[in-house]
């Protein structure tokens, strides 16, 4: 009969997986060596992870057929199910399940009960069911007390606190976040990546409740432990709530520096969405400090990424954050970087971002030769932008350059 380790390297490899591509959150490359060479046995909470990381029932590692024929065998092999069916996203698998193999069939005193109830409430959190989720967490939660089962608990104390948030209730989702985290830290467990989840929900807490430094301080913890534990699963948002929590107290430097880890993350993951918000954000911290060359270089790179349609919405906020830099600096439009913008703009986005113009004159008191880039690449164009060429004309008319508005109207006719 294979031992454990022995069936767990020959999976391995049958999948044509390296030891690296099967770690994770829940299993460490040391943990994983040992188990491979049966130096240690695992926790039903690493079963739980290999099961779910090698779709395999949870007997399947079992290395002697005593261990199948334990009592809890039936249970662990439901409850792996039962987890089975969540990870693979569907509702309506998971009702039918609920139908043939329903939680409230176990015992009170079996243990996998309360953690059955909290799995299936996870799931219908994840897909907004906050109803069903609610009442299922509310049977979870006094089962998983009983057996002072911390670190399930901690998950269950998780989704309670989203859906006190859900129903608005921000001081009792505070203390709730703030008990499982508790929890978490008296288990037997070292969850680094749920740790780190709850203190970024316990900084939204405290940005709720207007308690800035506060969340701060959170975020700032939590950024010790993801870099310590090298748990990167939540940095983007704890980043990115960080920097909006300085820029709000009015320390823009400590904003800068915190968007542009947040830039250099995303720089080296290759998520280029995320990226192309990080750069138009940390451009608004150099413009509110009058970092004009900054903020224009960020503005430029943010353009390089407008290929998908997933960022459109972008392309508005950027351009406008473009006229500002420029004009109140003094600057001409460039016309490459101008034209490379506005050739991905729709028609509506052209009149939308010629509006905006024509309402900001006065307050912009910009020089309408400024335009001229622009000018040239619009009456350039086969077939002509007639509306976006009338809306410019209105800009020359109202600055006092009738002649030119003249010759643009000519144009669309």
């Amino acid at each position: 009969m294979a031992t454990l380790g022995e069936k767990l390297k020959l999976l391995r490899k049958e999948m044509g997986l390296r030891q690296s591509d099967v770690v994770g959150e829940a299993l460490s490359r040391t943990s994983l060596s040992k188990l491979e060479n049966d130096l240690t046995k695992p926790s039903i909470e690493t079963l739980e992870y290999l099961s779910m990381r090698f779709k395999k029932p949870v007997a399947y590692f079992f290395d002697h057929p005593s261990d199948l024929a334990n009592p809890n065998h039936d249970r662990e092999v439901y409850y792996t199910e039962l987890l089975q069916t969540i990870h693979y996203g569907q509702v309506a698998l998971l009702d039918e399940y609920l139908k043939e193999s329903h939680p409230e069939n176990l015992s009170d005193e079996d243990p996998f009960k309360g953690r059955s109830y909290q799995a299936v409430a996870e799931a219908f959190l994840t897909h907004r069911d906050y109803e069903r989720s609610e009442a299922y967490i509310a049977i979870a939660i006094p089962l998983l007390d009983v057996f002072t089962d911390l670190y399930h608990l901690s998950k269950a104390k998780l989704v309670k606190g989203h859906i006190l948030l859900y129903k608005e209730l921000q001081a009792e989702a505070l203390d709730t976040f703030k008990d499982g985290l508790n929890d978490l830290r008296h288990s037997f467990i070292s969850d680094y990546a749920l740790e780190t989840e709850f203190l970024l929900n316990i900084a939204t807490g405290f940005k709720k409740k207007n308690q800035p430094i506060d969340a701060i301080n959170t975020l700032q913890d939590a950024l010790r432990l993801a870099d310590k534990h090298l748990v990167y699963t939540y940095t983007g948002e704890l980043l990115s709530l960080l920097a909006q929590l300085q820029s709000e107290i009015g320390d823009i430097n400590s904003a800068i520096r915190t968007a542009r880890r947040r830039c250099y993350l995303y720089e080296f993951t290759g998520s280029s969405r995320k990226l192309n918000e990080t750069y138009v954000t940390l451009s608004r911290y150099y413009y509110s400090c009058q970092s004009y060359k900054e903020a224009q270089d960020l503005v430029t790179a943010a353009t390089a990424y407008f290929t998908d349609e997933d960022i459109r919405l972008f392309r508005i906020d950027v351009l406008q954050k473009l006229l500002n830099i420029q004009l109140n600096s003094g600057k001409q439009f460039e016309s490459d970087l101008i034209h490379a913008v506005w050739t991905r703009f729709n028609p509506v986005e052209r009149l939308q971002w010629l509006s905006a113009l024509k309402e900001n004159m006065q307050r912009l008191s910009f020089s309408i030769q400024k335009l001229e880039p622009l000018k040239k690449i619009l009456i350039g164009e086969d077939p002509l932008d007639k509306d976006a060429i009338t809306a410019l004309a209105d800009i020359y008319s109202l600055s006092g350059e009738y002649e030119t508005a003249f010759s643009l109207i000519k144009l669309t006719r």
